[in-house]
């Protein structure tokens, strides 16, 4: 869009040659950038080529008239936001009515007034532009609002993975938990907390030092999250220990899908720096069935007992709460 209307590009369409060559005349002193078409086909054709900031449309032509001529414009991605005064020497209600409906914002009549015509051109060139400036402006606040929404985002989702392991955190595990007991009441349905800690975690970091201790930790937390099922959670809940919540599975299944999980864990192969001797890494679990006569806290407590309990009796091991 031009900064002022004498660089304005303005597409005028009438049958009539003469008509064009006297709107010329008036017009070029004004030093717009004018082009013409002689019919609605020219018109819709050179619209989409030139892109004009208005259009000036006789009514009456040959083949489609000015309002069906204004309909296709209006109806096309390219056009459609085209400011279109219509020229007419039908002045009467209805079809002045027509020329809004179609999408005209404006109307002349024959014979010309060409100041008349000057002073409506340069008015919805003005408006035009105030309303590009707007529209510019909200998208612009619409980009930065999608911005700030992803940002907002990426913290939020920040705020609830551990940076390490890429696992949720207490935070995140403690919400979904929540979750899972307004489920549990509502349907019946019991679920199982369970709490795991690595064997013997502090000698990976004092003989082979804490990015080992990293690597362990990534490998157990991997580990984890691809061999529990997809409905189950695992975060960490801190240092050298992670959270598992096992969603409508009572405390026999759960012994078993953690005994699986458990033999599968000290099967695999950790290796740190240069050390070329895979380390072995264990894992002692405890499981809570929870009860609702149980709070949260009470079921996360029951399972670090058996946890520790499990830890106490040799670790690598899975331990059922006892209550």
């Amino acid at each position: 869009m031009p900064q002022d209307n004498n660089q304005a590009k303005i597409l005028l369409v009438d049958d009539t040659p003469g008509n064009l060559d006297v709107m010329l005349e008036h017009l070029g002193n004004h030093q717009f950038n004018i082009s013409v078409a002689l019919n609605g086909y020219e018109a819709i054709e050179l619209a989409q080529s030139i892109v004009p900031d208005i259009i000036l449309m006789d009514v009456m032509m040959p083949g489609i008239d000015g309002f069906e001529t204004c309909k296709i414009l209006k109806a096309n991605e390219i056009t459609k936001n085209i400011p279109l005064i219509f020229m007419t020497a039908l002045s009467d209600a209805e079809n002045v009515v027509k020329g809004f409906e179609v999408g005209g914002v404006d109307y002349v009549t024959k014979p010309l007034q060409y100041q008349e015509v000057l002073a409506r051109l340069k008015a919805h060139l003005t408006i035009r532009q105030q309303q590009l400036k707007l529209e510019k402006i909200n998208q612009e606040l619409l980009d930065k609002n999608e911005l700030i929404t992803a940002q907002s985002h990426r913290l939020e989702q920040m705020a609830r993975t551990d940076p390490l392991t890429g696992l949720g955190n207490r935070r995140d595990f403690l919400e979904r938990l929540e979750q899972e007991q307004a489920a549990s009441i509502r349907t019946g349905k019991m679920f199982s907390v369970v709490l795991a800690d690595i064997d013997h975690f502090k000698d990976f970091n004092d003989k082979y030092g804490h990015e080992c201790g990293d690597n362990v930790l990534v490998t157990i937390a991997t580990t984890l999250q691809k061999l529990l099922r997809k409905q189950d959670s695992v975060a960490r809940w801190g240092g050298e220990e992670f959270v598992i919540l096992l969603r409508e599975t009572t405390a026999e299944h759960a012994y078993t899908l953690i005994e699986r999980l458990r033999k599968e864990v000290e099967n695999i192969n950790t290796f740190c720096g240069l050390e070329s001797t895979p380390l072995k890494a264990t894992v002692t679990f405890g499981i809570c069935q929870y009860q609702d006569d149980l709070s949260l806290n009470d079921c996360l407590n029951l399972a670090d007992s058996a946890l520790y309990l499990g830890k106490s009796q040799g670790r690598n091991q899975v331990v059922l709460a006892r209550r």
